[in-house]
């Protein structure tokens, strides 16, 4: 929910601000507020800012916020402001890491009651597991794959709005050494260069190309085809800092 990266990404590592009258960011809540109840939010916002219904706008959404965008246009009134909307990273059709919570915590219950010493505490920890999976993951748990928002959000028919979509590839991420490096060198530089996302796509993707947060197959995952998909080099975390990405970026801004 925090947009100073992009801002940066905008004002300081490029010159994109320079195609446009304004810059707009939105922050919103994203743990325990539904995704459609903040994209009413942003709705009111536009309007309360006196924002009219020209299709003028351009939004660049990450992750999560490519949902919020496809909801307000697609189910509210977002598609009368909108030009074009350019997808970073955003789980279309779920991501695992929602599901990968969900497992872990399941795994920690079983193993607390598993353990006799943690007897005498487990009222406490299941009132304070309960109350964390209702509040503190209400948004993470509408990307689940399948969950109801998902299958509300992907059962309308296409906007006229162009969806882009910058999609992260951590698989295609080299590590850097020298050519003339020995080669226990080169492992080594494997190692510290790839092993997060090597353990991602171990426990958590099964191997499948993904951002180190989303598949690759859930972010195309649209209803129909975007406009366009670009694959920059980049994890979920580097889309506004890695230089291919913004690139990347700026060729669908001036599109």
């Amino acid at each position: 929910g925090d947009t100073l990266a992009m801002r940066e990404a905008i004002f300081e590592r490029s010159e994109m601000h320079q195609d446009f009258d304004a810059i707009l960011t939105f922050d919103y809540e994203n743990l325990d507020t539904d995704i459609e109840k903040t994209a009413q939010q942003l709705q009111k916002m536009l309007q309360d800012c006196g924002l009219t219904a020209d299709k003028r706008l351009t939004v660049v959404a990450h992750s999560t916020g490519g949902l919020l965008s496809r909801w307000w246009i697609e189910k509210e009134q977002g598609a009368a402001y909108v030009q074009k909307l350019i997808q970073l990273g955003t789980p279309n059709g779920g991501s695992e890491i929602a599901s990968f919570r969900q497992k872990i915590a399941t795994l920690l219950t079983l193993g607390i009651n598993a353990v006799e010493r943690f007897k005498p505490y487990l009222a406490p920890l299941s009132f304070l597991s309960g109350g964390l999976g209702k509040r503190g993951f209400k948004t993470l748990n509408q990307l689940h794959q399948g969950s109801e928002f998902l299958q509300r959000l992907n059962s309308g028919s296409a906007p006229e709005v162009p969806y882009y979509l910058l999609a992260g590839d951590t698989s295609r991420t080299e590590a850097l050494f020298a050519e003339d490096d020995p080669l226990w060198k080169k492992i080594w530089h494997c190692l510290k260069d790839r092993r997060l996302y090597i353990l991602a796509e171990e426990i958590i993707f099964d191997e499948k190309p993904n951002d180190l947060a989303v598949r690759l197959e859930s972010m195309k995952a649209l209803p129909w085809e975007h406009q366009r998909v670009l694959e920059p080099q980049c994890d979920h975390f580097s889309y506004f800092s890695n230089a291919e990405s913004l690139k990347m970026l700026k060729e669908v801004i001036a599109e």
